[in-house]
């Protein structure tokens, strides 16, 4: 208040450092504010802007501290100190809810009935033996799977000291989609491939079941697998694991972006494509490989069909300093392409000449499109 009488009295040079910081904190971070202009532009990174409520907060106390300086009166000042103490420290203790007591009661007993069944677990496997749990969950925040919680499947890192486990590898990446693949394969199947990779055992949580993981465990019993953990929300299989265990397949060597100039994928009866304004970027980005098989990366080619929306004009591909290759010519139908992948990917400029005119009533330029764009190895034929 006494700096917004400051500014409405011509004394802006006065106002205080910390009500700009925070006027310009609450005009980015409220809703409609600074960061939804920013994103209409399309700049979308910036999210969970309420988090800039431990910022006002710090600021808020830095501007208590100075002005509390500024008290000559040793007794006022303590007593100034002590308050601010006081609120703060009731305010960071709430007294729980009588749902969140009982909650806390629970995760307590999990957490003791936890450190006696994954002792049991770890006593039962050899040191640094491979774990992998099931259902298959990503890492982090996905969502809750039946009964089971965000990140329960971190329960045994809790209480565990040399086993290693499938769980958390970060999403999006790629790395560990086999993991997905293998768990829905039928239980021999996914024995043998799971003692291929070193896998020592198979560890499930009942709870993301509706079963209660009894469909699961009765195809593996049948299998041939003994039990080495029957106890609360687990069980637990052992595997025996490959004396020269391979990698799992990894993601696809690279992947396919869509840049600017193109509008979203668009799909029917088995047909994909991507329709283009007259200028637009294709990336093609390398995916993410452990670092052991990063240099161990094949010759890739990108596959495609590209088709013109117009009959007298033609498409050309570009590759940084490259020269020009036309990809259609000027017809209107579809004709195939392929460009191979070097081992860091590439970006590729696409351009229709003559650039296409369209009058004001169109809702989309649609110049061309890329239609069932597909990556794969080339095969290398050994000449004799």
């Amino acid at each position: 208040m006494e700096s917004v009488i400051r500014i409405a009295s011509n004394r802006a040079g006065n106002v205080s450092l910390y009500f700009w910081l925070t006027g310009g904190l609450l005009a980015f971070a409220l809703v409609g504010g600074v960061n939804y202009l920013l994103g209409s532009f399309g700049f979308v990174l910036l999210r969970a802007t309420n988090r800039f409520s431990i910022v006002l907060a710090a600021i808020a106390l830095l501007f208590l501290a100075k002005k509390l300086s500024l008290i000559t009166l040793t007794p006022l000042r303590f007593a100034c100190v002590a308050g601010v103490v006081a609120i703060g420290v009731w305010d960071q203790l709430p007294a729980w809810p009588h749902w969140e007591e009982s909650r806390r009661a629970d995760g307590a007993r999990d957490f003791l009935a936890d450190k006696k069944i994954f002792a049991q677990l770890e006593a039962e496997l050899s040191a640094e033996a491979m774990v992998f749990q099931l259902p298959v969950k990503a890492f982090p925040e996905t969502h809750v799977v039946h009964e089971m919680g965000d990140y329960e499947h971190f329960r045994p890192y809790l209480h565990t000291d040399s086993l290693r486990f499938s769980y958390g590898t970060i999403r999006g990446r790629g790395d560990a989609d086999w993991q997905a693949e293998v768990a829905g394969f039928p239980a021999t199947e996914m024995i043998a491939a799971l003692e291929s990779y070193g896998f020592s055992a198979v560890l499930i949580n009942r709870r993301a079941y509706t079963d209660n993981a009894t469909e699961l465990e009765s195809s593996l019993i049948a299998a041939g697998l003994p039990i080495v953990l029957n106890d609360g929300s687990f069980i637990a299989f052992k595997l025996q694991p490959a004396a020269e265990p391979i990698f799992p397949p990894v993601a696809a060597d690279f992947v396919l972006e869509f840049g600017s100039g193109f509008y979203e994928p668009e799909s029917e009866d088995g047909e994909y494509w991507v329709w283009s304004q007259s200028r637009s970027t294709l990336h093609i980005q390398p995916a993410y490989r452990p670092r052991a098989l990063r240099d161990s990366v094949p010759e890739n080619e990108l596959q495609f069909f590209i088709q013109s929306a117009f009959e007298s004009s033609e498409v050309t591909m570009k590759n940084g300093p490259d020269e020009p290759v036309t990809l259609l010519p000027a017809v209107r139908r579809s004709a195939p392409a392929a460009v191979r992948i070097p081992r860091g990917g590439r970006t590729l400029h696409l351009e229709m000449n003559p650039e296409p005119v369209f009058d004001g009533d169109e809702l989309r330029e649609l110049s061309f499109r890329i239609l069932n764009p597909r990556i794969s190895r080339v095969e290398r034929v050994d000449q004799e």
